[in-house]
Order: structure tokens, then sequence, then C-alpha cells
């Protein structure tokens, strides 16, 4: 059975037919109308600052390649973003999220979308209700928080690949 959807401003449970969140009133009109209605191409990843060199980007490419062969369900994408977002982070994760044409077939079930704010040198992570039965908020913040003094440092291709590892890791222990 999967989890229910969590709501990104109350970040309280509900069901998941409703069209907005019962205890805040929290709908994803509301992000489309203030984030707009872009539709995001992930091929893996998404660089909309430029800050991933292109050597950078084939690393991060060969350790999404070999993660997906082990887990061929999964969509694992990441998305590097300069947008000026505060405290809106995590709701513009949870649009962008909605609103990604995820790469292959499936829909964002299996999908775990990772973003790095360039500017902030902050990660933020999203999963579909599926892999929340393998992977949680407290696993993803545990691979997020080893691999933030890489970010600091400006080393994005050796921060991408450790987590990618981690994630690994994480799903590996918990399915067995």
């Amino acid at each position: 059975m999967s989890q229910p959807p969590i709501c990104v401003k109350c970040e309280q449970s509900f069901h998941m037919g409703a069209e907005e969140c019962p205890h805040c009133g929290y709908h994803l009109l509301e992000a489309q109308n203030f984030f707009g209605n872009e539709k995001y191409p992930f091929n893996y990843l998404y660089d909309n600052a430029g800050g991933v060199r292109h050597a950078d980007r084939k690393k991060i490419r060969e350790a999404l390649k070999i993660f997906h062969q082990r887990f061929p369900q999964i969509r694992l994408c990441f998305v590097v973003h300069q947008e000026e977002l505060d405290e809106r982070q995590r709701e513009w994760l949870f649009w962008v999220f909605n609103q990604a044409q995820m790469p292959e077939k499936g829909d964002g079930q299996w999908g775990l979308l990772v973003a790095l704010d360039f500017k902030r040198k902050e990660l933020s992570s999203i999963r579909g209700y599926q892999i929340s039965h393998y992977l949680s908020d407290a696993d993803m913040f545990q691979c997020m928080s080893r691999v933030h003094h890489l970010l600091i440092a400006g080393e994005y291709a050796r921060s991408f690949v450790m987590l990618i590892d981690l994630i690994t890791k994480k799903l590996k222990a918990n399915v067995s």
C-alpha cells in the first residue's frame, strides 16, 4: 500500500484522490499560478543555472546510468536551478515534480527528483509514493547531509555521484 500524499504547505497527509489539502486548502493550482506552467524536460540532469561543467555532467550521467541499470523502475533525476525561492523551495520542487516530463515510461510514482539550489548550495528532494516504501525522508536527509560539504566546495560532480552511491546503498539495504 502506498503512502498518502504530503502537503507541501502544512506537511499533513491527505487522500490521494483529493484535489486540495483538507488541512490548509493548498492546491496545485496555487503553485501553477505562482511558478507558471513550464514543463521541465528531464533527461536525468537538467541544469537551468548553468553551474555544472560539461565534464562533470558526463560523470553524473555515467553514475545515473549505472543507478538506472540497478533500479530500472526508478526515475532518478537532478535539477540545478537558481530560482529566487527562499521559503518556497519545497513548494517549487513539488510543482516541478508534478510538471516534470519524466524520461522513458512510467509516471512519477517511481520518480525521485533531487534539486540543487545553485546560489544557496542547498539540496532538496521529492519522491514518488512507490519509492516511499524503500526510501524515507530521513534516509534522503541523511544522504544529502553527507554530501553537503562537497557542494559548499563547488564539487558538484563528486557530490552528485556520492549522493547516487548513498541512495543506492540505502535502497539495497531497505529492499533486502
